[in-house]
């Protein structure tokens, strides 16, 4: 305000020598300065505007049959990158994504249309809620860094657990493995669970990189909507799934250690 009054003072004393013509012609720059200051935003205005919602799963459905289809109605051509998916195209443009379970309190999408849609598809990624995310999709940042990211999870181990893996061995897994059933007897909550077995086969996949000449498998998965890594390993040129042994073994009467031990190759 202070440099627009200043402006002003200096027109005024320019009005004053340039006579009648020249008065006309400063107040006309002066009107048109006013309206540029006050009304021209200095940085444009964008409309703000719903490219995609998010939805349960069954009201989705209902929007569905709102516009005269039915859950069969799917296009055969338009599909999600996990191909768990079905798409619909609606008479307005829109198209709707739903899981082709039809599970219903899942979560659903309606697009503005194609470009959207496939600018997700392209992407790789539907931005859903975090309450339906599943375990790999809430770990899908540290797993998609793999194996650089395994400190992130011992650290997780090391504080949960409360161990030390100073030397990593026979005995550091056979311990680790018993004090790991011990909590989750006492811990039953399911994310906890899920990562405290990830976090312990990620270190048992590290050892047998190192030591047995192991090498990393990262397969890339889908849930319905997002792709995360799901790590194994190759040893002696079989692939082991480390995580699914883990699982088995927790199951079996005993939460056997020397049966995964066995399986996975750490030896004594």
């Amino acid at each position: 305000m202070a440099k627009l009054c200043f402006t002003l003072d200096l027109l005024s004393m320019l009005l004053n020598t340039m006579g009648i013509k020249g008065e006309l012609y400063m107040k006309k720059i002066v009107f048109l300065s006013l309206i540029y200051l006050f009304f021209i935003p200095s940085k444009p205005i964008i409309v703000a505007q719903t490219i995609y919602r998010s939805m349960p799963t069954d009201e989705c459905i209902d929007y569905i049959k709102s516009h005269g289809l039915t859950t069969g109605d799917y296009s055969a051509e338009l599909d999600i990158p996990s191909g768990y998916g079905l798409v619909y195209e609606l008479s307005n443009g829109e198209l709707v994504v739903i899981p082709s379970d039809l599970r219903q309190k899942y979560v659903g999408f309606i697009f503005t249309n194609k470009e959207v849609f496939y600018e997700m598809v392209n992407a790789d990624y539907f931005p859903i809620d975090r309450k339906y995310l599943t375990f790999w999709e809430l770990e899908r940042d540290d797993l998609g860094r793999l194996p650089e990211s395994i400190k992130n999870y011992v650290d997780f181990l090391k504080e949960t657990i409360r161990i030390n893996d100073d030397f990593l061995n026979y005995h550091y897994f056979k311990t680790t493995y018993d004090s790991i059933v011990n909590y989750l007897n006492q811990n039953g909550e399911a994310y906890l669970k899920d990562k405290i077995v990830l976090a312990y086969s990620l270190q048992v996949m590290k050892y047998l990189v190192d030591t047995k000449n192991g090498k990393w498998d990262l397969e890339k998965r889908y849930e319905i909507y997002n792709s995360y890594i799901y790590p194994g390993i190759s040893l002696d040129d079989e692939y082991i799934n480390v995580i699914a042994l883990f699982y088995s073994s927790l199951k079996n009467e005993g939460k056997n250690f020397e049966m995964f031990s066995d399986f996975v190759g750490i030896t004594p």
